[in-house]
């Protein structure tokens, strides 16, 4: 079963040996043709790597972008309880000084509500 494996492992590293060598040739050949002749368009090779590595970037953006919104949402929720519990301590204090709600207090709070709804999408 080990030589089996090996014989396998040896065939793998001939095939990617070849492939690098190919694609050695071809990326020759393509700087020859486009980047010697003057007048000659863009490079098929440039063109193609550079659209591999945005493809890369943008799925490493994407994850980036994933855990800053999981961060936000986070930041969001914890707020929104810090909040409640500083409401709630606010209502208990007024009440036992005999005061009524603010309306300026009720806008403040509806103002972040609003916002903290926005940014949840």
């Amino acid at each position: 079963m080990n030589s089996a494996i090996r014989g396998l492992q040896l065939e793998f590293e001939k095939a990617s040996t070849e492939l690098d060598f190919i694609e050695t040739k071809v990326k020759l050949e393509f700087v020859r043709k486009y980047e010697i002749e003057r007048h000659a368009p863009i490079n098929p090779y440039k063109a193609l790597s550079k659209i591999k590595k945005l493809t890369k970037d943008l799925e490493l953006l994407k994850i980036e972008s994933d855990r800053v919104m999981v961060a936000k949402q986070e930041f969001i929720r914890d707020m929104n309880k810090l909040l409640a519990v500083n409401m709630e301590m606010y209502d208990k204090i007024r009440c036992q000084v005999g005061l009524q709600p603010e309306i300026e207090t009720e806008s403040a709070l509806n103002n972040y509500n609003l916002a903290a709804n926005s940014w949840k999408t």
